[in-house]
């Protein structure tokens, strides 16, 4: 169309291109893709009402920037690409029908609405973007480095299936937020990303981040008390103002976890195998902060009555703070005080591994248990009990 197609109300159903350089007026039509030939849908700034594709085959291919007003729905068979340049914009409700297929290559595709997903949702490079809630029947399959921003809830819905290849999963907005799908099925991404800027994304399931999990500055939490855990196999990074919140269950990281937001440990255990740096604050209630590398804190630690517990048969260095209870089930390695430093509680060693004070100050006022196998060491520092100490092991300096 070259002209001006005005639109009222009624269908305009499309077998066809349909490619406008004109003006396009939709009214409160519908627009139908139909038929089961491959089709192409251009000009700029397209508008649309209610927008429909019912097609038997084929692919219908919109290759310009569109909107449309209404509610999106596809239905019987046929693919409906949206990856065009210039974005694909749905202020409605979508409703994806099994049997068809949604597309979305290197562009951009937003709505502002539920997302009802029941056959195949394939994202390249791309960004889809959901303010709304997404539920999934169909499968959400990701053929490369692209990007599912979600607003509200992630909801698997029957035998809905989740292929995250190399892309994110980013949660985003003010307002709280599930995201690790229903009936503690849980669900397995690439990586995770928050730029939440207050509300808490809660993952309400088992969950396992293949990649990174990356919460940026702004004042989002997220929630891993899920019971079944939380396995994040990339670096994990809180950034200021964000909080990662562990209540009752565990949450396992692979790598190193860099924290300058806030980290809190009700009763639940945060085990992380590479370095844990603390810019930010850590706190534990009851819970335990198990480290298997370096551990260094140029924030705040607050220890509650909970337990830091060492791990993994490596070297590690300790910051100087003030900790409760102090457990070491090291396979073998140093653990080096790398600052004085005071253990409130008790201080227990089993398996194997050394304890060292180096040239610091270690005070350790509850009582200290030195399992078979293990030492507690000081090369020009002070070892200093308050309390009872029982020793199976090696206790004392290493060096006059």
């Amino acid at each position: 169309s070259t002209g001006t197609l005005t639109l009222t109300s009624g269908t305009l159903a499309l077998g066809g291109d349909f490619n406008n350089s004109g003006t396009f007026t939709p009214g409160t039509s519908l627009v139908r893709f139909i038929d089961g030939s491959a089709q192409g849908i251009s000009g700029s700034g397209l508008v649309f009402n209610n927008l429909e594709a019912v097609k038997s085959a084929g692919v219908a291919s919109i290759t310009s920037s569109s909107t449309v007003m209404g509610t999106l729905v596809t239905s019987i068979a046929g693919t409906l690409d949206i990856s065009g340049a210039g974005g694909f914009h749905v202020v409605g409700a979508i409703t994806h029908g099994a049997g068809t297929g949604i597309t979305v290559g290197a562009g951009t595709s937003t709505n502002d609405s539920t997302f009802t997903i029941g056959g195949p949702l394939t994202i390249s490079t791309g960004t889809v973007t959901s303010t709304g809630t997404v539920t999934f029947s169909g499968a959400i399959t990701f053929s490369g480095a692209g990007t599912l921003a979600l607003g509200g809830d992630l909801t698997r819905s029957g035998s809905g299936t989740f292929t995250p290849s190399t892309g994110t999963i980013r949660a985003f907005g003010t307002g709280n937020q599930n995201l690790g799908a229903v009936g503690g099925i849980g669900v397995i991404y690439n990586n995770l990303a928050s730029i939440k800027t207050a509300g808490t994304a809660n993952l309400n399931a088992s969950t396992t981040v293949l990649g990174t999990l990356i919460m940026s500055s702004g004042g989002g939490t997220l929630d891993v008390s899920d019971a079944s855990g939380t396995t994040i196999l990339g670096a994990v990074t809180i950034g200021s103002g964000s909080t990662y919140f562990v209540g009752d269950a565990t949450s396992t990281n692979a790598s190193t976890f860099s924290n300058s937001g806030t980290v809190t440990i009700t009763t639940g255990t945060v085990t992380s195998t590479g370095a844990y740096t603390n810019a930010g604050t850590t706190s534990l209630t009851t819970g335990t902060l198990s480290l298997g590398g370096d551990f260094s804190s140029a924030g705040t630690y607050t220890q509650g009555t909970g337990t830091t517990r060492l791990h993994a048969g490596n070297d590690q260095s300790l910051a100087g703070v003030v900790y409760y209870t102090m457990t070491s089930i090291k396979s073998g390695g140093t653990a080096t005080f790398a600052a004085s430093s005071t253990v409130v509680n008790t201080l227990t060693t089993s398996i194997g591994g050394t304890l060292s004070a180096s040239s610091f100050v270690v005070t350790v006022t509850g009582a200290a248990t030195i399992g078979a196998s293990t030492a507690v060491t000081s090369t020009s520092g002070t070892l200093n009990f308050t309390s009872a100490v029982t020793n199976a092991g090696s206790l004392g300096s290493t060096s006059g």
